[in-house]
C-alpha cells in the first residue's frame, strides 16, 4: 500500500496498471528508497511462451498446488511447461499471498538455473533473440548479452532473498473501496531493505 504521485495511496501494481514502468520506478524509488534505472516487462502470453523456449522449469510442488495445476499429478519436483508454470505462479486459494510470492520467486530461480546450467556462451545469442521478441525492456541487447554472459560463468545458485515488507514490521487489512492490501512501517522496512541490497554485511548483524 503506497503513495503514487499523481494519482492516491494504492496498491502498488497499479503504478504499472495507470503509466506503466516509468510510473512503477518513480513509485518504488519514492516509497522504498531505492533507485532502480533499467527494467524488463512480460505479459502473461509472453512468460508462458519465455518459459516454453528454455524447455519448462523444475519446481518442487506440494500436494495442494499439484491440484491447482493442469497436467501434473504428482507432487514434488516436476519439470512445468509456460502454461503450468504460469497457473503454479497464480494460485491464490490454498495459502496465502505470501506464498503466492515466494511461488514468483521459485519460478525466477528455476529459470536462472535453468539458464546457468543449460546455456552456454556459445548459443546464448540465440536464445536471447528469441526471448526479447516477448519482453519491454529498457536495456540494449548488448546489456542484457553482457549480463548473461556474465551470471553463466558465475554460477552461483546460492540465493540470497528475502519477503518484503518484513513479517515483524507489516500487516494485512481490508480499507473501504481498496481492497486487502499490505500496510507497512516505512522506516524499519526500508532501513532492512536497503541494508540487504547496499549493505549486506550490516544487515546481516
Amino acid at each position: 500500500y503506497v503513495d503514487i504521485n499523481g494519482y492516491s495511496t494504492e496498491k502498488l501494481t497499479h503504478a504499472y496498471a495507470y503509466e506503466g514502468a516509468s510510473l512503477l520506478i518513480e513509485t518504488i524509488k519514492n516509497n522504498f528508497e531505492i533507485d532502480i534505472d533499467k527494467y524488463v516487462a512480460v505479459s502473461f502470453e509472453s512468460f508462458e511462451r519465455i518459459i516454453d523456449i528454455l524447455g519448462g522449469v523444475d519446481i518442487n510442488l506440494s500436494e495442494k498446488e499439484v491440484s491447482q495445476i493442469n497436467g501434473v499429478k504428482n507432487y514434488g519436483t516436476q519439470t512445468l511447461n509456460g502454461q503450468q508454470a504460469l497457473e503454479y505462479s497464480r494460485i491464490r486459494y490454498i495459502d496465502s499471498a505470501y506464498q503466492r510470492d515466494n511461488r514468483h520467486r521459485n519460478i525466477i530461480e528455476a529459470l536462472y538455473n535453468k539458464l546457468i546450467n543449460e546455456v552456454d556462451s556459445k548459443n546464448i545469442m540465440d536464445i536471447l533473440n528469441e526471448v526479447l521478441r516477448y519482453t519491454k525492456t529498457n536495456m540494449s541487447p548488448i546489456e542484457i548479452v553482457s549480463i548473461a554472459n556474465k551470471a553463466i560463468k558465475i554460477k552461483d545458485t546460492d540465493f540470497d532473498q528475502v519477503e518484503f515488507p518484513f513479517e515483524e514490521a507489516r500487516k494485512g487489512s481490508n480499507i473501504s473501496q481498496k481492497g486487502w492490501v499490505i500496510q507497512w512501517d516505512k522506516e524499519y522496512n526500508n532501513d532492512k531493505i536497503n541494508k540487504f541490497i547496499y549493505d549486506y554485511d550490516n544487515y546481516k548483524q
